[in-house]
């Protein structure tokens, strides 16, 4: 990125008690309005009951990444767009269009975000590989950009294959594509050798070790891709009612889980969150950005209810200070 401060990116409501319409679209403009850089929408077919990603209960509404981020686009003229992540469960070329089109109506402002996913049974509900998701990321990436040529183009890969295929409308030239969905070095690789940007997370301890690889992997090939993160937070007045919106138990056991670490406590975890006050917050995301991080994607699932004030109180209380640094 050319910008030499961390942005800060929102993760928009479009899962649990805190979906509906009006908060999509409000929240969109007031991010704008108070100059975050992004907007980002999950994707999921459907969760399992019960199940929690990155020690956050998961319900079972979640909207349609692609759709939702038109109704956020259409509702905002500048921020950016972005998915984290789309995972493969759309055939590529359904997908490249699906993009294309969010591109023409929005105005050529997207981040493309793609990872493998986690969940077995999406896949096995759509008829598609598990096993495989990995090449099906690596060669969604390659078709997109292949189609994103505007000529008329074939391509033959391992899952997916197609003859003299033209796709009209395209996203512009350079529209970036990012790997994220897993804090591994294997997504850092991957990241480093074919995407133009990696999505990760990470406890400082694993964090650190992932942004070293990373930048030892894309200076051996001479490049340099944006870096983003996408902490669960919660800001508060606070550090008392910030902290007693999270779910610490869950959180650790999660994050041991997909790490492979033995985490035992909150001080071991608390470099994965922003968590606090405003001003701890901006403290955090600064720390973030003086490690390399260009982008910094709030996650605010865990103030349940509380998405309103907290969005309010992030916007006035930390972003001038953010864009000021």
């Amino acid at each position: 990125m050319s910008e030499s401060r961390v942005q800060v990116g929102l993760l928009l409501p479009t899962f649990s008690a805190q979906c509906s319409p009006a908060r999509i679209v409000d929240a969109a403009r007031r991010a704008e309005a108070c100059g975050f850089h992004s907007l980002w929408t999950r994707d999921h077919l459907f969760i399992p009951e019960g199940l929690t990603h990155g020690g956050i209960r998961e319900s079972g509404l979640h909207l349609e990444p692609l759709l939702a981020l038109a109704a956020a686009g259409a509702a905002t003229r500048r921020i950016k767009l972005g998915q984290a992540v789309l995972i493969p469960l759309r055939h590529p070329l359904a997908l490249s269009q699906a993009l294309g089109t969010l591109s023409f109506l929005a105005g050529d402002r997207l981040i493309v975000g793609l990872g493998a996913g986690f969940n077995r049974e999406e896949f096995a509900a759509v008829g598609l590989p598990y096993d495989r998701r990995h090449q099906m990321v690596r060669e969604t990436a390659e078709v997109l950009r292949k189609t994103w040529s505007g000529d008329a183009v074939s391509y033959r890969g391992e899952v997916f294959s197609f003859e003299q295929v033209r796709i009209n409308p395209v996203p512009p030239p350079g529209t970036p594509i990012w790997y994220g969905g897993s804090s591994s070095a294997f997504s850092v690789r991957r990241a480093a050798a074919h995407f133009d940007g990696w999505m990760g997370g990470a406890p400082a301890d694993a964090f650190d070790e992932l942004l070293a690889l990373l930048r030892a992997e894309t200076r051996a090939r001479g490049r340099r891709i944006t870096v983003a993160t996408i902490p669960p937070t919660s800001i508060a007045r606070t550090t008392e009612e910030a902290m007693s919106r999270l779910d610490i138990p869950r959180m650790i056991q999660s994050m041991s889980h997909s790490l492979g670490r033995s985490y035992r406590s909150f001080e071991d975890i608390k470099t994965a969150l922003i968590v606090g006050t405003p001003e701890e917050g901006c403290r955090q995301i600064e720390a973030l950005g003086a490690k390399g991080v260009d982008v910094v994607i709030l996650d605010l699932r865990v103030v349940g209810d509380r998405f309103d004030q907290v969005l309010g109180l992030i916007g006035d209380e930390m972003m001038p200070s953010l864009r000021a640094a």
